[in-house]
């Protein structure tokens, strides 16, 4: 059974943006001060394309035109040269078309550098609204489909679709609960839906390989997560069959949220789907899980590092940065960090070829 907690959007994003920007979930220090440092990077920074961050920060919005030029300082400090503006998913009852709007609204203040995603906001609290069971009445298809082609005509051009979620954990109480079945109608149809419009979907989704007790750590941090999680990478599978033209992008791979998430996990998803691609974010886990990008050292770890020199192709970056006015982010040093373990060539196709190809981008680094 599904449960989740409905707040209003600004103060579920106000204080999500505090677990996030708390030391970059799970760190010790506060986002804005903890600094790798210019020095510890190569004398030159290598340019990358940050594909899922959000313009939002503690207690702001951060659409104004100070705030975001906050944000191209923090961006050109770490070599981002492009980054995409979308909505955390919004649970039912809290997204509008206000939510999505201030997206595309930040971005046109620098249309060079940002570009943005529909849906996080309208669309997923609308998947949000279906039962369990994941079948949609023809009236909310023709909805969530009028949503679609309104958020779709707006200017400039969206690039992605999310952030979705198929399941979402609570990082304290007053954060909601996630969870939709990922081979539901609205799922389905939102899946071709990109495909006509040739955009990918950016899709959250905690991993559960088979039903598990819900980690001791997430209960403790909200009474909003269930004692059980039900095995959701079936589901994941049937989506990203029901069509194959529809590109995917999991975000968050490398934070693992369930202890589920292992490169061996990814590598036999990215074997088995030619349509699915991995967002690497450069985070801590939380402490209980192995499973982590990076080691304590910043160092990519082996069995990551492995798997994005089989797939070069399938990975990009999405740091999950939350805007708030500030100018130098822990995500981003990290992800150059990561950039600068690379070689030259493996960096530049992850940072800024990758998602030129996946994202369909007007122009890239």
């Amino acid at each position: 059974m599904r449960r989740r907690l409905i707040t209003p959007f600004k103060t579920l994003l106000v204080l999500s943006a505090v677990l996030m920007l708390r030391s970059d979930c799970w760190d010790d220090g506060p986002a804005g001060s903890a600094s790798i440092g210019a020095a510890s990077f190569s004398s030159s920074l290598r340019p990358w394309i940050d594909t899922h961050s959000h313009p939002w920060g503690i207690g702001t919005v951060c659409t104004s035109p100070s705030c975001v030029n906050a944000c191209i300082t923090a961006m050109d400090a770490t070599g981002v040269k492009k980054a995409f503006f979308i909505n955390p998913p919004e649970p039912a009852g809290s997204g509008n078309y206000a939510d999505e709007n201030t997206n595309a609204a930040a971005a046109l203040y620098q249309p060079s550098r940002l570009f943005y995603g529909i849906g996080g906001s309208m669309l997923q609290s609308e998947i949000d609204k279906m039962p369990d069971s994941g079948v949609a009445t023809e009236a909310q298809k023709l909805n969530f489909q009028t949503i679609f082609t309104t958020l779709i005509s707006s200017t400039p051009a969206a690039v992605v679709i999310g952030e979705t979620a198929a399941l979402h954990l609570s990082y304290y109480p007053e954060h909601a609960f996630e969870e939709n079945p990922v081979n539901s109608d609205l799922f389905y149809l939102l899946a071709d839906l990109a495909a006509t419009y040739d955009l990918a979907i950016d899709v959250h989704i905690d991993v559960v390989t088979q039903t598990m007790q819900t980690p001791s750590f997430y209960v403790a941090q909200s009474p909003n997560n269930p004692s059980t999680l039900q095995a959701n990478i079936p589901d994941f599978e049937e989506l990203l069959d029901h069509n194959p033209n529809t590109r995917i992008v999991l975000a968050h791979v490398g934070r693992d949220s369930t202890g589920a998430m292992t490169p061996g996990l990814i590598d036999g998803l990215l074997g088995s789907h030619g349509n699915l691609y991995a967002q690497i974010i450069p985070q801590e886990n939380p402490p209980f899980t192995p499973n982590s990008f990076k080691d304590a050292n910043d160092n990519i770890t082996p069995g990551w590092l492995a798997l994005v020199q089989k797939y070069p192709t399938r990975f990009v970056f999405g740091s999950d940065t939350f805007y708030d006015g500030s100018t130098s982010f822990r995500t981003l040093e990290l992800a150059q960090k990561f950039l600068q373990q690379l070689s030259s060539d493996l960096a530049y196709q992850i940072g800024c070829t990758n998602p030129v190809a996946i994202y369909k981008l007007p122009s890239g680094c």
